[in-house]
């Protein structure tokens, strides 16, 4: 998360589960990929309205939806 351009604010993740994988000395973080956050699922099914009717837990909902504006995360 920080090469995210997050950053710890009070305590740590690590602090309170300390045996979690990524928290060993030697872990290996991933980085975070663009091209891999705009082809998920998410992404995909949020800007069609396809994907909402079938997806959605209220299809209803999705007659509201503007979907020529892209949620944030979708963004590169």
């Amino acid at each position: 998360m920080l090469r995210a351009g997050f950053v710890c604010r009070d305590k740590t993740w690590c602090h309170y589960h300390p045996n979690l994988p990524a928290c060993q000395p030697d872990a290996q973080i991933p980085t975070p990929s663009v091209e891999r956050r705009l082809n998920s699922r998410y992404c995909k099914i949020e800007r069609s309205y396809e994907g909402c009717v079938k997806h959605a837990r209220y299809p209803e909902k999705c007659k509201e939806q503007d979907f020529r504006v892209i949620v944030p995360e979708c963004l590169p």
